[in-house]
Order: C-alpha cells, then structure tokens, then sequence
C-alpha cells in the first residue's frame, strides 16, 4: 500500500505526465512550427541549432538556424515523467501495470511502415551518391526521430490512455476559427507568431480556389496547406462527434458546437477529398448509431 506521502507524489507525477502529454499534443496540432523557424516551439530561445534538414534549406532558400524554445521542453520533460512513473508503479504491487503495446490491427501495420521507412533510410545511406542525392546525418535524424515520435504518442495513447477530448476540442476550435476567418478574410491573420504562413491568393504558390477567374483564399489554418487542416478537422471532428453522445449538459452542446465550426473550416479548407473521407466515416458513424438503437 502506497504511504501518504508516496501517494501523493505519485498522484503529482501522474498529472504532471498527462498534463505535459495533453500540452504537447495542442501545440504540436494546433499550431505550427515548421523546423523549429517559427511558432510556439521557438518562443524564449533556449538553443540555436543549425538546419535539421540543410539539403531542403538549401533548395527552399532558407538556411536560418533552428530555435528551440522553451515549449521544446515540454516534449523533453514527458520523456522523464512518463518512464519515473512507470518505474514508481513497479515498486507497488497495486499499481503496478502490465506493458502493452497496442492493438494488433494497429500496432502490426504501424510496424510494417516503420521497417519500411527504416529501410528508406539505410538504402538512401547505401546508394548515397550514386543512384540517390547524398543523405545528411541530419536529414536522417529527423527521419528517425519522427519515427520515434510516432510510436512514442501511440505507447503513450495504449498504455496511459489519456483524456484526449478537450485537448481535440481546443485544437478544433483554434484551427476551426483561424481557418474560418482567413476564408472571410481572404488573407492572412497576421498570427506568425502562431506559426501562420503570409496568404495572400493574388501571389502564386498560395493555394486557392479558382471560380470564375476569381482566386479565392482556400483556408489553411496554422498549417501549412488547407489539406493538411482538412485531413486534421475530418477524423477529430468524428472523434468529437462520438464523445458528444456520450456526455451530456453544456459538455455536449460545446462539443457540437465546436464540431460545428470545424465543418465551417473544413468546407473552407476546399479539400474534396477531405469531405469525402469524412462524408464516409458519418455515414459510417450514423449507420453504427442506427445499429444501436433499433429494436432487437
């Protein structure tokens, strides 16, 4: 049994752990910081690194250093949390948890796309040069430290299984809103801060809708293209939509409401193949609903 004193250091851990991991979360979909150039992750610089990815600086025109912000540490503070407390339970027997790495629908394809992104990785090492551009130690380690990230939130999502509703909610709510008014707008909010691009539909590059030799503004959001806001709103919205049933009071009327304006954005972000995907998956949805409560 747990003493008062462990107690309540383990109930600070486990918050802080959750806490640090529903933080990331919102600002890593929420906002953007593209190589660590701008936005969220850059603010109060901590470090200055040069180029992670110097071959697409290179091409791009834009071989700023990378600033780490004091938010990075938010990410560097749940990969202490997180092992401490998983090392804490394994000294109660009471609390201690069983490791689990996922469902096998999941976890068996997300290891066959990381084996094959890994193989990606020692070919273009192997035929550097020669058949491929040279690929830079850099370059290579955002590869595997994207890969790291990916499992990472997935181990954390099976085995921790966090609330994960208001920080969807909030994240719909700043990309939905941001979206919507540079629809409206038609230009830029002047949120670079946030890690929003300079969109104006009269320059070329920027992604628009063509109606009547009219360019409209499609909205990106604090993204970097309107599909990107699009394949994020589509599934969340879903999410969301799901949890709604489940709550209740002015819970469930924020939820809708927040699924309400992320359909706003998402028929703004212009993405057909977005609002096919979700016109699928609520059909989907409504057909399991109908399912449910038909009489046996």
């Amino acid at each position: 049994m747990l003493k008062p004193k462990e107690s309540q250091a383990h109930i600070a851990l486990r918050w802080l752990t959750h806490a640090s991991f529903a933080a990331f979360l919102i600002l890593a979909l929420a906002t953007h910081s593209a190589h660590w150039r701008v936005g969220p992750f850059t603010w109060l610089p901590v470090l200055k690194l040069p180029a992670l990815l110097p071959a697409r600086a290179t091409r791009w025109g834009d071989e700023r250093p990378m600033v780490l912000g004091i938010l990075t540490l938010i990410p560097l503070l749940l990969a202490i949390s997180w092992p401490l407390l998983r090392l804490a339970e394994l000294r109660v027997p009471a609390e201690r948890r069983r490791w689990q790495w996922g469902w096998r629908h999941i976890s068996l394809p997300l290891a066959g796309l990381t084996l094959m992104g890994l193989i990606s990785i020692g070919w273009s090492w192997l035929a550097a040069g020669t058949l491929l551009p040279p690929l830079g130690v850099s370059d290579t380690a955002f590869q595997l430290l994207s890969l790291a990230l990916v499992w990472a939130t997935y181990l954390f999502l099976v085995n921790e299984t966090p609330s994960l509703t208001w920080p969807l909610a909030v994240v719909v709510a700043i990309q939905s809103l941001v979206g919507v008014a540079q629809f409206m707008h038609q230009a830029d909010l002047g949120l670079t801060f946030l890690g929003e691009l300079d969109l104006d539909p009269a320059v070329s590059g920027v992604s628009v809708l063509m109606t009547d030799g009219q360019r409209w503004l499609r909205a990106y959001g604090l993204t970097g293209h309107p599909n990107l806001l699009a394949a994020l709103l589509a599934p969340l919205m879903l999410y969301l939509m799901s949890q709604a049933k489940r709550a209740g009071g002015w819970e469930r009327w924020t939820l809708l409401g927040i699924v309400g304006l992320g359909a706003v954005a998402l028929v703004a972000t212009a993405s057909r193949a977005a609002w096919l995907a979700f016109a699928i998956g609520l059909a989907v949805w409504l057909a399991a609903l109908w399912t449910e409560r038909r009489p046996a």
